[in-house]
């Protein structure tokens, strides 16, 4: 991350040790380390948050194309004028319908059998 050598690291270990002392270098480090650990967690944390609102804001996007599509399909089917997709006064299917669900309890018996009897 900040790219120091361990030729660097020893240099600042010994200026450290020189300029605080043996008797307050474990307490420093302790301390240094806890401010450490603060700084990611905080970082992390304002990470999260950005990535949350990165994902409310294609979530928008989401909403704002199903309801581009939910106004398309309305103006399709226009239920204001009463056309559905199946039309109940000829009970022709329209061409956006999907087709009614089979019922065939025989499974195995062809279409026209019932014809036959």
């Amino acid at each position: 991350m900040f790219e120091i050598s361990w030729a660097k690291m020893m240099v600042i270990a010994v200026v450290a040790l020189i300029v605080i002392g043996p008797k307050e270098l474990i307490p420093t480090l302790r301390t240094l380390g806890r401010m450490i650990t603060k700084t990611r967690r905080m970082a992390e944390e304002f990470q999260q948050q950005f990535v949350q609102a990165m994902r409310e804001a294609e979530l928008e996007e989401v909403r704002q194309e199903i309801a581009a599509m939910d106004r398309e399909v309305t103006t399709v089917f226009d239920p204001a004028a009463g056309a559905s997709p199946r039309s109940p006064a000829d009970g022709t299917v329209s061409e956006h319908a999907a087709p009614p669900p089979s019922s065939s309890s025989e499974g195995s018996a062809p279409p026209d059998s019932e014809d036959r009897k």
